[in-house]
């Protein structure tokens, strides 16, 4: 029989294949001097008895969730320890590898002036791979490469690991510190990684990720910061949601408490300059009463269901947080002015008077002031609870809402009518009684809602997409660089249909020599050997990696062809 063959068969449709072997020991071999013996001194003349096949099927929330993910274009990579065919089979099913993407197999060899890279386009068994779409420039394509090739690669073309690293999809035959080389591989060309695992083999790379999620409670949750109780990728979602939510929510955290100490320092600084100030009451009243309950409520709104394709800003002091905080309080400083000035504009109106012997402060102008800067404070709790795409609609969070309806409620009844206890409790002074004037009440409403409506439009347009992306996009120019992905993946794209070089040795390749010359030595063992109907192109490593006899002239055009800008 042609076992070969039938284990490229099994591999290709993503089955886990084992082989089983027999030796019969001499009857002079004890068990216990067997269990004394290595490995080696067993494992030889070994008759072959079969190959036992297991099927490793997919959980049903495996295709949903890398589906979600390619949707907010964050890049699923496959790293796993199965046979290199097995896993392009489970990576085409899943959706890693779209059916519209050509599967390339990094493979090594030994040449007779050194080693060589080798790029093996990997049909699917169902359909054959023509030499027009393989140089089709246009044609996408995903990286697929075993360790003992990736190990290679490190070795002796070390300049390709960056392009192996944001092209590869599949890295398999990877043991444990491959795993690692390959997340801190990615972590250095600037991605953010996260590294979803289940068994010991992945303590290594959970522990160097950003983000490690076990999905076994055992030697893997030792090594990772977060242990999922659902056994299966699901939680990376989940987890990704709850860190854009909470990350969100911190930063809006932080805006309305930078927001609230700045409205309550020019609360007190208009207030100083007719010598008078907020009385303690009234502190008490904000800080305890207002800031307090929002402060504890705000972050109740649950994690948005859906992954949005822009990620929230991760630096406090950005310029759209920085733009935003000064905005809202060049809005506030506006409209505490304004305030203070009208009630000055009154018929009524007569002013304060300091007098060094009294501890009176309460005036028209601290009521002015004190009464519309109360209501600003619920508006920057508002403005600053976003929503969609991380957060849940703020209508959910019940005790928010319920929140700022208690304390608009009390604030509209102090403006409105304010009893005799309430007014002395506040110390706020009403318009006088034998001329009642509801009309500077309803400005004072008014101004409120005015105060809403462009805090509430200001910090739209801060937060929009379109002022973002305008912002990082004159900020890169200006100051920052571009990631080293995003450079290696801008010169691949200008590269498109010269490389993977296809052009420097081009064949087609039949099962049985293809065969043999991975079991020489063509990237790894003979399990690893690829379908019939495939494309092999070879690259010769670069001048520095071994001696060559050609002219200084000859390599540079080489070096020019082959390697530019790697």
């Amino acid at each position: 029989a042609d076992f070969h063959n039938q284990l490229m068969e099994y591999t290709s449709h993503g089955y886990r294949v084992i082989a089983l072997a027999y030796r019969p020991l001499s009857p002079s071999v004890s068990l216990q001097s067997a269990q004394k013996l290595n490995r080696g001194e067993f494992e030889y003349d070994l008759q072959f008895l079969g190959l036992l096949v297991m099927e490793n099927r997919l959980k049903p929330e495996t295709v949903g969730s890398i589906g979600t993910l390619l949707g907010a274009k964050i890049r699923p990579v496959m790293v796993t320890g199965d046979n290199i065919l097995t896993a392009l089979s489970v990576a085409r099913e899943c959706g890693i590898i779209a059916d519209t993407e050509a599967a390339v197999i990094v493979q090594t060899s030994d040449g007779p002036n050194g080693p060589n890279v080798n790029f093996v386009v990997y049909g699917d068994p169902r359909r054959r791979v023509t030499e027009a779409a393989v140089l089709s420039p246009s044609s996408p394509y995903r990286l697929a490469i075993s360790g003992a090739s990736w190990q290679a690669v490190r070795q002796h073309f070390s300049q390709l690991i960056p392009r192996l690293a944001v092209c590869g999809a599949v890295f398999a035959r990877f043991s444990p510190v491959q795993k690692s080389q390959l997340v801190e591989c990615l972590q250095e060309l600037g991605y953010t990684v996260a590294m979803c695992g289940d068994g010991a083999n992945d303590c290594g790379a959970l522990k160097t990720a950003h983000a490690g999620i076990s999905l076994s409670e055992a030697e893997a949750s030792v090594a990772s910061p977060f242990t999922s109780k659902e056994q299966n990728i699901s939680c990376v979602i989940r987890l990704i949601q709850e860190g854009r939510c909470a990350l969100v929510t911190s930063f809006g955290i932080f805006k309305f408490m930078a927001c609230y100490s700045m409205c309550q320092f020019v609360s007190v600084l208009i207030l100083y300059w007719i010598a008078t100030n907020l009385t303690d009451n009234q502190f008490v009243y904000i800080d305890l009463f207002i800031i307090t309950t929002l402060f504890v409520t705000f972050s109740y709104t649950a994690a948005c269901e859906s992954i949005a394709q822009e990620a929230p800003s991760h630096r406090l002091l950005s310029f759209v947080t920085c733009s935003s905080i000064a905005l809202q309080c060049g809005i506030f400083v506006a409209f505490q002015t304004l305030a203070y000035f009208y009630v000055r504009w009154q018929s009524w109106f007569y002013p304060f008077v300091y007098d060094s012997n009294s501890d009176q402060m309460a005036c028209y102008e601290n009521t002015a002031v004190f009464l519309i800067s109360v209501n600003q404070y619920i508006i920057l709790a508002v403005v600053f609870s976003k929503s969609a795409p991380y957060r849940r609609s703020m209508l959910t969070n019940y005790a928010f809402m319920i929140n700022i309806a208690i304390v608009v409620g009390v604030n509209l009844f102090v403006i409105f009518a304010p009893t005799d206890w309430l007014g002395n409790l506040l110390e706020t002074w009403d318009a006088p009684r034998d001329n009642p004037n509801l009309s500077i009440k309803f400005v004072l409403v008014g101004a409120i809602l005015m105060n809403f409506l462009i805090a509430f439009l200001v910090e739209q347009l801060v937060e929009s997409v379109w002022f973002s992306r305008l912002v990082h996009r004159a900020g890169r120019r200006l100051i920052s660089k571009p990631k080293e992905f995003e450079r290696v993946a801008r010169q691949l794209k200008l590269e498109r249909g010269e490389w993977p070089p296809i052009s420097v040795h081009f064949q087609r390749t039949g099962q049985r020599e293809l065969l043999n010359f991975v079991a020489q030595g063509g990237g790894g063992s003979a399990d690893e050997a690829v379908k019939p109907n495939q494309v092999s192109v070879e690259i010769k490593p670069m001048e520095a990696d071994r001696p060559r006899a050609d002219s200084e002239q000859q390599k540079k055009k080489k070096k020019k062809k082959y390697y530019t800008a790697l």
